[in-house]
């Protein structure tokens, strides 16, 4: 194999990855929102804002990066509420607990 193919063999896996990451966090991110919505529907509420949060600016005790926080806006009965989702980034199963890192956790501002 001379020096061009490898690098174009390199550049193509390489490109493979990448996309292939970067699919994997919108996936993830789309199951995380499908959650978000099914709870807070299911008390009645309506989801009016999600946003994914960085750093520790959120209620729970730790995060590690098999975890992704996000805070929801949501209104019920004419009132405006927050809501905290430390989602656990696993593709096969977000309710499932963590061999490592921390669990999925809900927490509730009312």
């Amino acid at each position: 194999m001379s020096t061009k193919q490898k690098i174009i063999f390199f550049l193509v896996v390489f490109g493979f990855i990448k996309v292939s990451t970067i699919s994997m966090f919108f996936l993830m991110g789309q199951k995380h929102e499908a959650e978000i919505n099914r709870v807070i529907e299911a008390t009645g509420a309506k989801v009016t804002d999600i946003d994914t949060v960085f750093g520790d600016q959120h209620p729970f005790d730790g995060r590690s990066s098999t975890n992704t926080v996000y805070k929801i806006t949501y209104e019920r009965d004419g009132a405006t509420y927050i809501a905290w989702y430390r989602g656990l980034n696993n593709m096969s199963d977000i309710h499932d607990r963590p061999s490592k890192g921390y669990p999925e956790e809900w927490f509730f501002e009312e």
